[in-house]
């Protein structure tokens, strides 16, 4: 076994800079995301609308999430399986700091 079946890959005297340099760009990005004002649809606004929401159900046409965002809109995406509804419903629950989504439908 002298031999490794993966051999580790070379590493250059520069490669740690470049790490550097990505951690500096990501940082910038971060910032600026949070320094972001959102942005608003006046098209889409609805006044009935008083908190954020997302909810999955069964249709006929697929899985369907509705995504309910206080101060912007809401937003409907059809999907045909159910892992890709989930992790969009599930993506938007983080991003609007929700505690769960409401399901209805066949499971």
């Amino acid at each position: 076994m002298s031999e490794l079946l993966y051999p580790r890959t070379y590493q250059c005297w520069y490669h740690a800079k470049l790490i550097a340099q990505a951690h500096v760009t990501i940082q910038l990005s971060i910032k600026k995301l949070r320094e972001t004002e959102q942005l608003v649809d006046p098209y889409r606004l609805s006044p009935y609308l008083t908190k954020n929401a997302v909810a999955m159900e069964w249709t006929e046409r697929g899985w369907r999430v509705t995504v309910s965002e206080y101060g912007v809109g809401t937003v409907a995406r059809t999907f045909r399986d159910r892992l890709s509804a989930f992790n969009f419903a599930e993506s938007n629950v983080m991003r609007l700091g929700l505690d769960k989504m409401t399901a209805s439908g066949r499971q």
